[in-house]
């Protein structure tokens, strides 16, 4: 059944999705995974066609139980659609966002562009996301099968682009999803926001990790 998986991939699927617009496929993927997300007998299905589980791969982590160590890293499931779909294909764990505290629609279009020859692609949505608000409100009444990664971001604006408003601005999102991690991480990397990448300075990445301590149950974050 892999082999045949694999086989219909490379040499059916991807050359068709591959004439398309990259950004048109991703979302449609995202959406079909979010609907067969909520219908169990699918979910059912997926797990006896992907049963990717050994207790080889089982392990614990401060704390936090993989049952393997492959997973989604942040930027694919960038407002949180896929967590009930994902445990169904065999994944040990899931990174979603970059969630910012308040919502960004992202950069201009085209935003998201393939390079066959290099096997690679070039990602421009500059943290793109609905909001910590609005995700955490639809997340807290969900169940999550796997852990689940918050990555979070300071939100995409001239505002944050000061080091205090961007320190409230982490904390204003952690604070929000601190009871439903299993870990966060905190994104002080992308080089699409507004004012550049000021974390980068260890004075000020030193402010931000202060900052994230004095939320209260700070142990939880992990």
């Amino acid at each position: 059944m892999r082999a045949l998986i694999g086989f219909l991939y490379k040499n059916v699927s991807k050359p068709i999705l591959f004439k398309f617009d990259p950004e048109l496929v991703h979302d449609h993927f995202i959406w079909l995974g979010e609907f067969f997300g909520n219908i169990p007998f699918v979910k059912w299905c997926m797990k006896r066609v992907f049963p990717y589980r050994s207790k080889m791969l089982e392990q614990d982590i401060l704390g936090v139980h993989f049952d393997n160590p492959i997973g989604i890293a942040g930027g694919f499931d960038k407002d949180a659609r896929l967590t009930q779909i994902l445990p169904s294909i065999g994944l040990g764990y899931h990174e979603v966002g970059s969630i910012t505290a308040k919502p960004y629609g992202g950069n201009p279009k085209p935003r998201l562009k393939r390079f066959p020859k290099t096997q690679s692609i070039w990602v421009n949505y500059g943290l793109k996301n609905k909001g910590a608000e609005v995700l955490g409100k639809k997340l807290s009444k969900m169940k999550f099968d796997i852990p689940i990664f918050f990555n979070v971001a300071k939100t995409n604006c001239k505002e944050t682009a000061d080091v205090q408003v961007a320190v409230e601005d982490y904390c204003t999102s952690v604070s929000i999803f601190k009871d439903m991690a299993s870990v966060f991480t905190i994104n002080i990397s992308c080089p699409n926001a507004y004012g550049g990448q000021p974390f980068h300075a260890p004075e000020d990445l030193e402010q931000l990790l202060s900052g994230l301590d004095t939320l209260s149950k700070a142990e939880d974050i992990k």
